[in-house]
């Protein structure tokens, strides 16, 4: 009896490990970046207008789940300087639903982005990779 008892324990032991890992590091963007075909970042001007950049490499798009990390930031009024959207593959979500925006902010002050997840708003904190990333990459 005691021999099952401890296969039983050792299957849930391993079983919630194995969960433990899988979450981990996992935002709310981490499903749309694994199903996200093509990235789009404009970059906000001071003269009004906008710059754009798109990105296809799925090996660049994967990066993107490390740029927002799950660290909740209080609802900033300092505006945004560029925002990403992420077009989801075709099957994914029908047309008109499959993209998913995220607006941030890259100065120090300020730096988050803050998009819809849930039917509610998210804002949390750009990591320094994502801010060394949008810094690196804006035209």
């Amino acid at each position: 009896m005691m021999k099952v008892f401890y296969i039983i324990l050792g299957v849930f032991i391993t079983f919630m490990v194995i969960m433990f890992l899988r979450v981990g590091d996992k935002t709310d963007l981490t499903e749309v970046v694994e199903h996200t075909e093509k990235i789009q970042l404009i970059f906000y001007q001071s003269d009004g207008t906008e710059k754009f950049v798109d990105i296809t490499d799925r090996s660049e798009i994967k990066q993107f789940d490390a740029f927002i990390s799950n660290e909740d930031t209080p609802v900033y009024t300092c505006g945004y300087t560029g925002r990403m959207v992420f077009f989801l593959y075709p099957d994914m979500a029908p047309p008109g639903k499959n993209t998913i925006v995220v607006e941030f902010n890259v100065d120090a002050s300020c730096r988050h982005a803050a998009y819809y997840f849930d039917d509610a708003l998210q804002t949390k904190t750009l990591t320094k990779k994502g801010v060394d990333y949008l810094n690196s990459i804006k035209p």
